[in-house]
């Protein structure tokens, strides 16, 4: 079975130049497509059950499944959504080091759920599910600017309306798991100053919307016992 592994890593790097595809291939390039996320949901299952195979593929599996997210046709939400999934359960082996420098392309929601609203709107819940796991195994690791945007990004999310309670205090959850990172930062660049700046950042975003949290609960909770 250790034959498959270099030929199913070989099929998912294949890339198809979409500026030349004639529109008469649309669908072939599709199906394409799917194909090769089939390969990665396969392939995933292949390296829990063969562990020895991870470590000559940590950086060429992440690689292949972000330039997936950004090749899969905008109108496929079966297959991005398939896509995340599976990868969520590349992220329980030891590839999931390899996300790591892939984590400034994933930071780009265009890149994450796609540019179709259908597609933002149904996935985006789900793929920042993923993006919060991958951010906590990697959390030490985070640069300055790494943490400013992730500290942005969940921030603004933690007051979206489109996100449930459980979501957003998931995202709530990552800010303050990111103070290992910023405290890391003092340690490794020894610059005090400037994980003084992320930390405060950080903290505001969550201690608000927490508040908010938890005000928004006991309405609802008062609400409820009245009838």
């Amino acid at each position: 079975m250790s034959h498959l592994c270099p030929l199913m890593v070989s099929a998912i790097e294949q890339e198809v130049n979409i500026y030349t595809l004639h529109m008469s291939l649309c669908t072939i390039y599709q199906e394409f497509i799917a194909a090769q996320v089939k390969t990665i949901s396969f392939l995933a299952c292949f390296l829990k059950q063969n562990p020895e195979n991870v470590q000559t593929n940590q950086l060429s599996i992440p690689r292949s499944v972000v330039k997936l997210l950004q090749s899969c046709p905008g109108n496929s939400i079966s297959i991005r959504k398939e896509l995340i999934v599976t990868t969520r359960l590349i992220l329980s082996s030891s590839v999931r080091q390899g996300f790591y420098n892939q984590l400034d392309l994933l930071l780009n929601e265009n890149v994450l759920v796609g540019t179709t609203r259908t597609l933002t709107d149904s996935l985006r819940p789900l793929a920042y599910l993923f993006l919060t796991e991958l951010i906590h195994h990697v959390r030490t690791n985070l640069s300055v600017d790494q943490l400013n945007r992730i500290i942005y990004m969940f921030s603004t999310k933690i007051y979206d309306p489109k996100f449930s309670y459980v979501q957003q205090t998931s995202a709530v959850r990552l800010l303050m798991n990111l103070m290992e990172g910023i405290l890391n930062i003092n340690r490794r660049d020894k610059s005090q100053a400037q994980a003084v700046r992320v930390l405060l950042s950080c903290t505001r975003g969550w201690n608000k919307r927490m508040v908010a949290l938890v005000q928004s609960c006991m309405t609802k909770m008062k609400m409820q016992t009245k009838f």
